[in-house]
This record gives structure tokens, sequence and C-alpha cells, in this order.
């Protein structure tokens, strides 16, 4: 499978309204390619210009190497509501989603086995384990098809996340997470 782009970040120093964020990439496709579903973006043949604030979605087929890329884009875009990473999510990445993003609606993590029940943990809540973290108000729909994420981290998703809608997961541990929820309220 060929991945469609390689990224190097770069940070850029300016006012708080106007922080930016520069990366580099290799094209192997025709000059028209494009990254779907980013908002705020200029594309051209080497460059994409991303207004970090402005930015609302986020869609990736991350590995490994270029998570620390991500991160520092997630750090500087508070207003991100829909995250869709696939394959190399970690529970890194979900911590500082928690930390930074505190308007999510969507996540979807789908194929990354580096997320677990520990990352959902830290997602939710603060480092103490016990103060939510402000995404739990806003967060509807989660996906996690493809993770390690079992029972314990669904639990935590039904106690913590009030506006949720929807999760997809292993069907049988949502079962047994639904389980054990109702069973205790």
């Amino acid at each position: 499978m060929r991945r469609p782009f390689n990224i190097r970040h770069y940070n850029i120093n300016s006012d708080e309204q106007t922080r930016n964020s520069i990366i580099t990439y290799i094209n192997p496709g025709p000059a028209s390619s494009s990254v779907s579903s980013l908002r705020g973006i200029v594309i051209t043949r080497s460059l994409l210009y991303i207004k970090t604030h402005s930015l609302k979605v986020l869609n990736s087929l991350v590995t490994k190497e270029d998570v620390p890329a991500v991160v520092n884009i997630l750090r500087i875009s508070p207003n991100l509501t829909h995250v869709h990473i696939r394959r190399g999510a970690n529970d890194d990445l979900l911590d500082v989603l928690g930390e930074h993003c505190q308007s999510l609606r969507e996540i979807s993590m789908a194929c990354s086995t580096g997320v677990t029940d520990e990352g959902i943990r830290r997602l939710l809540l603060e480092d103490s384990g016990v103060t939510p973290r402000a995404c739990h108000n806003t967060l509807t729909h989660v996906k996690l098809r493809g993770t390690r994420v079992r029972r314990d981290g669904l639990r935590l998703l039904l106690k913590y996340c009030l506006s949720l809608q929807g999760v997809r997961c292993n069907i049988m541990d949502v079962l047994q997470a639904l389980s054990a929820f109702i069973k205790v309220s």
C-alpha cells in the first residue's frame, strides 16, 4: 500500500490568533492530489499550509513515524471537532487530544493497535484520574474497530461521555460494557 505523503512538521512562532503550521510533503502522485477533509488548507505541489486555529476536521492515515507531527498539529488546533486517524494512533495521541481539543465531537482511531483502555482513560480524564476533561461533554461518536480497547475502555466512555450517541468497536466488548454499565446504574 502506498503512503499518500511523507510528513515533516515545522512550527512558526507568531501571535496567538494566527499561529500556523507548515507541513512539507513529498507528493508521489499527480499535482492535483489533495488531502480529504482538511478545512482551511491551501495545496501546492510541495506545501500544505494549515491555519490550525480554523482547522475543524483532521483525516489522516498515519504511520508511527508521523505521530510526532500529528501531535504537534493537535497541540495547536484547539477547535478540532472531528479527528479520524487510521493505523498509527496510540494512547499518547489520545492524551494530547483530550488535553488540547476540547470541542471534539467525533473520533475514529480505526485499525490503530496502539490504542488501548489506558488511552481512553487519558482522553477523558485528567492525570489525577478523577477530573473529567472538557471533551467528555461534547464527544458524540467514537469509532474504535481494530484497536485494543476492550470492556473497561468502553465503560469509561459510557460513564463520562454525556452526549455519546454511538460507539463502534468489537461487538462482544460493547455488549459486555453495556451489561456492566446497566448493572452498576
